[in-house]
């Protein structure tokens, strides 16, 4: 069975972006089973507002979480229906992205509504932890306020970093479209250089195909490691998020990354397992983006899970379950 996923218009006031588009895709509802080829990743271009904050974001090292937000359309949302979404938090949501985010947008005065875009980058092997915002930003203002906290100031990859002082070992830069905070002191996280992104990877343009116009995701590289009970050997990266049509018509996304053509066929069949008979997961759809191992893609395996009318809140797919379980051994 073919699908055509069309491109979702996004609803007035929102920024226009337009979004990877995934064509031919071949549907396994849970007691049926087939593969596809996906198409090629879509370019710069073409590319959906996680495509486009991906490029801002360094591949090296290969150890970091990602956690992306479009806060605009979040804001609509929940402007519309606030019971269904007043209560989300963007994953993954730690307590230092909180904290970090908060103390930046409150000491720098950053109306959190003139934010659009957010990205939060964390490392699973060291102290590293960064945000990135896109918006509308008082730069000459915020400048002076870096300046008079007696910040050294230098340039990185072509953009001036304000660095830390005793108080503070973060780093910031400014303009007046983005803000950026990175933990610790000189660590390079945003504006790579070409070729040298996130974006430009195999695996995450593979992500950014099957996630679609995702409001909302978080992407975590896998170790592949010998124990089985750590999980990673079958599949090296594991992205969930949320996706909204409508305020009515919303549902959670995985897509998981396939070490090999087996490994994804053995995820699916195995997700296929865990869903079939759970009433939270009704009406899920997994299916397989065949990758092309010539052209350097690997093969993607998505679960698609929507909301139930009697679910009252959005990102229950977050939240630990048979679902996820199953997918971290893997």
């Amino acid at each position: 069975m073919s699908i055509s996923f069309d491109r979702r218009r996004r609803t007035a006031g929102t920024p226009a972006r337009r979004s990877a588009a995934v064509a031919a895709v071949c549907g396994l509802l849970l007691n049926t089973g087939c593969s596809l080829t996906s198409g090629p990743a879509s370019d710069s271009e073409d590319a959906s507002g996680l495509s486009a904050a991906l490029g801002k974001v360094s591949s090296e090292p290969e150890t970091r979480i990602v956690g992306y937000t479009d806060s605009a359309r979040l804001r609509e949302l929940t402007k519309e229906a606030p019971e269904r979404f007043a209560d989300f938090r963007p994953f993954p949501d730690p307590e230092l992205a909180t904290e970090l985010s908060g103390s930046a947008a409150s000491k720098y005065r950053i109306d959190p509504d003139q934010i659009e875009e957010r990205l939060w980058i964390q490392s699973t092997d060291s102290p590293l932890s960064a945000g990135y915002w896109r918006g509308v930003f008082d730069s000459e203002s915020i400048t002076k306020k870096l300046k008079a906290e007696g910040r050294p100031e230098r340039e990185q990859d072509g953009v001036a970093v304000w660095g830390g002082h005793e108080d503070s070992q973060n780093d910031y830069t400014v303009s007046d479209q983005e803000f950026t905070h990175v933990h610790p002191v000189g660590t390079r996280v945003f504006h790579p250089a070409d070729g040298k992104a996130l974006a430009d990877k195999a695996e995450y343009r593979q992500l950014v195909a099957c996630l679609g116009d995702v409001y909302s995701v978080s992407i975590e590289p896998r170790q592949g490691g010998s124990d089985p009970r750590q999980g990673g050997k079958g599949l090296s990266h594991l992205a969930i998020g949320q996706l909204a049509r409508s305020v009515d018509d919303t549902s959670g996304v995985v897509c998981a990354v396939a070490r090999s053509r087996e490994s994804a066929l053995k995820a699916s069949e195995t997700v296929k397992a865990v869903l079939k008979g759970q009433p939270q997961y009704a009406g899920s759809e997994v299916t397989v983006l065949e990758g092309d191992e010539g052209e350097g893609r690997p093969p993607v395996v998505k679960v698609v899970v929507p909301d139930n009318p009697g679910d009252k809140k959005v990102g229950k797919i977050a939240r630990r379950g048979p679902l996820l379980t199953a997918l971290l051994k893997l």
